[in-house]
């Protein structure tokens, strides 16, 4: 039965930019950003697809591209609801700074992680690009480990990033829906 599960769940993971599709787009269609998919890799967080607003981001970057660990929002999600193995695996180098936002230090980001694990979603403010602020929520799988994170990236002045925003609230929905339908079970009593 396990192995079963185990093939089940690689078998989601390969299907997810498709189960994320209409969802992704159902975003970018409410609130005129772009939307990404990022996925975790064996040694990177990818942009697995990219849902572009009527203004093209150009800093979001392309399909295919690899995503700092610790910079963007939905790399900083993957990593917060990742094992500790997986983050050490990630971060094991020296972080570059990309702008003066950008947290180089280990041991505040082990902090920042903490505090995406509680409030359900992360924060890119100018951390990879100064013009640029993005959201993110995890995607989580059957065993509850998280396989990718939905991204809602614009120009800082537009991307809401309080817990209480409509589009904090919608992109947290919109992850739990997608995580449900890769068979995840939503057991912790926190408002979405």
């Amino acid at each position: 039965i396990l192995s079963l599960g185990m093939v089940l769940s690689r078998s989601l993971k390969a299907d997810l930019v498709h189960i994320a599709k209409p969802h992704r787009d159902a975003l970018r269609d409410r609130f005129q950003e772009s939307v990404v998919l990022e996925v975790l890799s064996t040694k990177y967080v990818v942009l697995a697809y990219i849902s572009e607003g009527p203004t093209r981001i150009r800093p979001v970057g392309e399909i295919g591209d690899f995503v700092p660990a610790y910079v963007a929002a939905g790399a900083k999600t993957i990593m917060a609801y990742s094992s500790p193995q997986v983050r050490g695996r990630l971060l094991d180098s020296d972080l570059v700074r990309y702008t003066a936002n950008t947290i180089t230090d280990h041991e505040v980001l082990m902090k920042q992680f903490a505090e995406i694990r509680d409030r359900g979603y992360s924060t890119d403010i100018g951390e990879h690009d100064i013009d640029i602020n993005a959201i993110g929520a995890p995607v989580l799988n059957i065993e509850e480990r998280p396989v990718g994170a939905i991204v809602i990236a614009g120009f800082a002045k537009k991307i809401q990033t309080e817990r209480d925003s409509e589009m904090v609230i919608a992109l947290k929905e919109t992850a739990l829906t997608i995580s449900k339908q890769l068979y995840y079970s939503y057991i912790k009593t926190a408002s979405v």
